[in-house]
């Protein structure tokens, strides 16, 4: 199922501002927001505006509805991803998931009820990784930057990049970097997709021989299996939240990540991209 399969009649105008639009934000019986080019509006019957007055809103039920669908009306066969409060569609889009919860007899999270949920439009920008030149693809490579501002997007167009030449496993446990519709250049590498990253790394190591390793938004919860993996001799490419690169070299250097090169995003979209290559507080390779 891809995005404007799922999308509510009253929201189909949306169709128009595809190529730039990044979110999709959908609130019970609040107006309906979105976000092109870092830039929010509300949608109104015509159009985008900037006020909320007679803006389109969604009910309850629009987006219960639009939830069944995404999940092609069977929510037990996306119980692994819902638990996990996310839904990713065919073209990519990643659906995040509110509402009122409850705890499983597993220790699950089981929702009840949906009242929310925040989309991020999927695509592919080519060569938008271009800062990273050719005889760089084979180091270890941290992308950097707020939400929003092109990190998986980035980290898509290395992983393409770099497959033409080397051996790339892309650990893609929520599909959003394999899983884009408007890609042109074949990825010529291996997809773990669906799969704890933990668990992924070890089964990449032991027998898909990988030269470059990929996942995105590593937390302090994955330092133990990339410092494995960086040490093992693998390059790996990964991207981190934060808005500073004081924040990221102390992160790096308290949890002994050897990463060779850090790229900054500094503006929504990726728009500007500054390459560091060794601070002088990392551990480099």
């Amino acid at each position: 199922m891809k995005l404007l399969d799922c999308l509510p009649q009253n929201l189909l105008m949306l169709t128009r501002y595809m190529d730039k639009l990044q979110q999709i934000r959908l609130v019970a019986n609040a107006p309906v927001r979105v976000r092109l080019d870092g830039v929010s509006f509300f949608v109104g019957q015509e159009g985008l505006q900037k006020g909320m007055q007679g803006a389109v809103t969604v009910d309850a039920d629009q987006i219960d509805a639009f939830v069944k669908k995404a999940c092609q009306s069977s929510v037990y066969a996306f119980e692994n991803q819902i638990a996990n409060g996310y839904l990713t569609l065919e073209d990519g889009a990643r659906i995040g998931l509110a509402g009122q919860c409850q705890t499983g007899t597993a220790g699950q999270t089981c929702f009840t009820k949906f009242t929310s949920v925040c989309i991020r439009v999927n695509r592919h920008v080519d060569r938008c990784s271009s800062v990273v030149p050719n005889d760089l693809l084979f180091s270890s490579i941290l992308v950097v930057g707020l939400p929003g501002f092109g990190k998986t997007t980035f980290l898509r167009d290395l992983c393409l990049r770099a497959s033409k030449n080397f051996d790339v496993v892309v650990l893609d446990e929520r599909g959003e970097i394999s899983q884009v519709s408007n890609v042109t250049t074949p990825f010529m590498g291996d997809v773990l997709l669906h799969l704890n990253r933990k668990q992924a790394v070890g089964l990449a190591l032991k027998s898909l021989s990988p030269e470059v390793i990929a996942c995105d938004e590593v937390t302090a919860s994955d330092v133990s299996w990339l410092r494995d993996a960086l040490c093992s001799g693998v390059k790996v490419y990964a991207s981190l939240h934060s808005g500073s690169i004081d924040a990221v070299n102390k992160f790096c250097s308290k949890n002994e990540l050897m990463f060779e090169n850090v790229v900054f995003l500094e503006h929504f979209g990726g728009k500007s991209a500054k390459l560091y290559n060794n601070l002088p507080n990392y551990i480099t390779l």
